[in-house]
């Protein structure tokens, strides 16, 4: 049986759903390249995530968040760790061409807190949150929806990276004892 894999895969969710993690163990197991969306915006801007947030606000981050992603989409034999915020927006799941692959990896508000506890400088959302899992339960409200529009759903409660990666590859690269597609 031959494996027809798509052009990219892009990794949506909350943050501390594991993206970064989860796409380089991905990308290392089917031999292609990683880009963190986050990162390329900090080296496209030339300064943290943070500064960009305190500087020119989110609606800039925002801005530039899509264009890089996009830029990054256009890539081949890439696996994507998109912004938090970036599979959140209404219909941006839905318009993406069929040989781009989404996975949202599901996480809890809790347990997306306790993992990015103490990496304020990369999560400005939460950086002056008096109840950091107030602010991410709410804000993951407002975003699972869209988030949902993803071609793939993994949950990643209760799994390490290599359960989770194990988990994407089952749903990429099907087999004929795994068919599932969640």
């Amino acid at each position: 049986m031959s494996v027809v894999l798509p052009r990219c895969v892009i990794f949506v969710g909350f943050m501390g759903a594991g993206k970064s993690g989860v796409g380089r163990g991905v990308a290392d197991r089917i031999g292609w390249s990683f880009r963190d969306a986050d990162q390329a915006v900090e080296e496209h801007e030339g300064r943290s995530l943070s500064e960009i947030f305190r500087v020119s606000g989110e609606e800039h981050f925002r801005r530039v968040e899509a264009e890089v992603t996009l830029s990054l989409l256009q890539g081949e034999g890439i696996v994507i760790a998109a912004g938090g915020g970036w599979g959140a927006v209404p219909g941006r799941l839905a318009a993406l061409p069929d040989d781009v692959c989404s996975v949202w990896l599901r996480v809890s508000p809790q347990r997306a807190v306790a993992r990015v506890r103490g990496d304020s400088v990369r999560r400005p959302l939460l950086e002056h949150a008096a109840d950091p899992s107030r602010v991410a339960a709410s804000l993951l409200a407002e975003r699972e929806p869209h988030y949902a529009d993803a071609r793939f759903h993994v949950d990643t409660d209760g799994m390490d990276v290599d359960g989770v990666v194990a988990a994407v590859l089952s749903v990429l690269i099907p087999t004929p004892n795994n068919s599932s597609t969640e």
